[in-house]
């Protein structure tokens, strides 16, 4: 699949979680309106019931039915913080995409310019280090291509950690490995997860 029909796919899926963080905050205020509304009929029945019964009473019913109306606004307080919660979260995780969606497009846009970039630095790596790699280039399969392979397998997003016990590798190698794949720009990083472009 090509990179524009990645970027495509990607701008639909990002469309979709939107749509449907959308939809399931404006479910949760209609529910919301729904039960206020519903609440507020029972209070009220209830007070027009109390008058009709008990008039000695009456006192006692209208404080537990003030009391129900206090556990219905503390209650709707911790909806309306709820909701303002999700909101706050769905804007966190729109800013996300929208920065991740703008390194894409710089990325993109730097390899599209053909100018090729070269690395100046070089990397000192461990002597036991460079003779395991001889030895997995003479295999047929190094390391950075089992690394990538596990990362391309798990599209949700693979830890070192992850890695460590299907490969039979240390994680401060695989460490060593996944940063070089960022490096390369053959995976991308979220906090301390790698996932496949």
């Amino acid at each position: 699949m090509g990179v524009g029909e990645d970027t495509k796919k990607l701008t639909e899926d990002i469309l979709a979680s939107y749509d449907l963080r959308v939809k399931e905050v404006r479910k949760l205020e209609k529910d919301t309106q729904s039960m206020l509304k519903e609440f507020q009929g029972e209070q009220k029945d209830m007070a027009e019931q109390l008058k009709k019964t008990f008039k000695q009473a009456e006192a006692d019913r209208l404080k537990a039915s003030g009391s129900l109306k206090n556990e219905i606004q503390a209650e709707q307080k911790n909806r309306n913080k709820a909701v303002a919660d999700l909101l706050k979260e769905l804007k966190t995780e729109r800013e996300k995409m929208s920065a991740s969606w703008q390194t894409l497009t710089a990325a993109m846009s730097k390899r599209r310019s053909g100018k090729p970039t070269m690395e100046a630095e070089v990397k000192v790596r461990p002597v036991k280090e460079a003779i395991e790699e001889t030895k997995e280039v003479a295999s047929g399969i190094g390391l950075e291509e089992k690394v990538l392979e596990f990362i391309e397998r798990h599209p949700e997003g693979a830890k070192v950690g992850d890695i460590e016990e299907p490969l039979g590798v240390q994680r401060m190698r695989l460490g060593q490995v996944a940063k070089r794949l960022l490096n390369k720009g053959k995976v991308r990083r979220e906090e301390n997860i790698y996932f496949p472009l």
